[in-house]
């Protein structure tokens, strides 16, 4: 880990912007920011990877496009991303496993991964000290929610 402060709102918008440049234009990406710069101590690295993953999946599991939301704002102290589609949902029965790696959903039928995305997010997440959740319901889509709290902040320059 190598803690810095990192615009957030400004990574979004890159990571948006490298994800929207891969797909074929079925999905609109909306990304919402509750401030603008977003300043928050993080490893660069690991955080664009989560946020990465996380938008990745969410185009990737919506094969018939529709939206894609990504938000980021602070709230309670802690840097909050929740990653929002409208896509094949991920049933009950695999959640337990979700964050595993090589745990696909038995669903993605021939949706083409290797199933370790989420376990890497999840292990980016622990790192930072924080939690992801979701929420899903099957052919209507899942949202991811990020919590990480503030780290002690290194001095700017």
């Amino acid at each position: 880990m190598t803690p810095q402060w990192v615009d957030v709102a400004r990574l979004c918008r890159e990571v948006l912007a490298e994800v929207r440049s891969a797909t074929e234009r079925a999905h609109d990406l909306v990304l919402s920011l509750a401030d603008d710069p977003l300043d928050f101590v993080a490893d660069q690295k690991v955080l664009r990877q989560i946020i990465g993953n996380l938008l990745t999946n969410a185009v990737k599991y919506s094969p018939g496009g529709g939206r894609v939301t990504l938000e980021a704002a602070l709230a309670d102290d802690k840097l909050v991303l929740r990653v929002n589609d409208q896509g094949i949902g991920i049933p009950a029965t695999d959640r337990e496993n979700l964050f595993e790696a090589f745990h696909r959903g038995t669903n993605v039928g021939k949706i083409p991964g290797s199933g370790l995305g989420l376990a890497i997010t999840h292990n980016g997440v622990a790192l930072h000290g924080g939690t992801i959740t979701v929420d899903s319901t099957v052919d209507v889509g899942t949202t991811f929610e990020v919590r990480i709290p503030r780290m002690a902040s290194p001095d700017r320059r």
